[in-house]
């Protein structure tokens, strides 16, 4: 049975290194699909949801990238990343 998509952006699979600073802490994971409002990043970290992180990543298509993400849910293979409107440096 397929499920309806809920989200309000399509997501595009891809495969790219992100750096994830989070408190005093500095790791290296990589996206593995992303859309204009979110990310999901391959990780092992367990990271609460709620939390703020920033992320460093180059896109394809924009470059270079520092963005606030906000940690939605997370489960045993990685984390989905809420990234608002505004939230670039």
């Amino acid at each position: 049975m397929e499920y309806p998509e809920k989200r309000s952006d399509p997501r595009k699979e891809c495969f790219m290194a992100v750096t994830i600073a989070y408190e005093d802490k500095v790791y290296t994971d990589f996206i593995r699909n992303m859309s204009k409002r979110g990310v999901y990043i391959d990780t092992n970290k367990q990271i609460p949801a709620g939390r703020a992180l920033i992320l460093t990543y180059h896109s394809p298509q924009q470059g270079p990238k520092k963005r606030i993400g906000q940690v939605v849910w997370t489960d045993s293979g990685g984390m989905g990343i809420r990234l608002p409107k505004g939230g670039e440096f």
